[in-house]
């Protein structure tokens, strides 16, 4: 299973896992939720990313995620990931790529393109590309 994509998620979100759902329709995958056991090993994966901010701020699961990357340098060595980070309101979206980026970026995993999808509440930092996209 080490070649499927592991998606790291967190739980209780309706519309990401819509969005989870749909985009990954067809393809081998590896679901790790956030607190539900030992995290898998990172190194040498593809990996997404697939986090829930809440109205609030960062919960405590993602917290704990960064703060195991950090603790592990090294850790994603050989690996390549993405983001998809939902929000709960209008806030700490980018806060939280932000942190998770920077960890992920010192335990040697790669971002390549546009390796960010950012949804808050209303959707609207999403307009802009859907103007430019018609």
């Amino acid at each position: 299973m080490k070649d499927a994509l592991l998606v790291i998620r967190t739980k209780g979100n309706k519309r990401l896992d819509e969005a989870l759902s749909f985009a990954l329709s067809g393809v081998e995958r590896q679901i790790y939720t956030l607190g539900e056991g030992e995290l898998p090993p990172l190194n040498s994966r593809r990996i997404l990313f697939a986090l829930t901010v809440g109205e609030f701020g960062l919960g405590a699961d993602a917290l704990a995620l960064i703060s195991h990357i950090r603790r592990h340098p090294g850790s994603m060595e050989g690996s390549v990931a993405a983001m998809l980070i939902d929000g709960e309101g209008e806030l700490y979206t980018k806060r939280l790529a932000r942190m998770l980026a920077l960890s992920a970026n010192f335990a040697k995993c790669a971002f390549i393109g546009k390796p960010l999808v950012e949804a808050t509440l209303s959707m609207a930092n999403l307009r802009v590309s859907a103007k430019r996209r018609g």
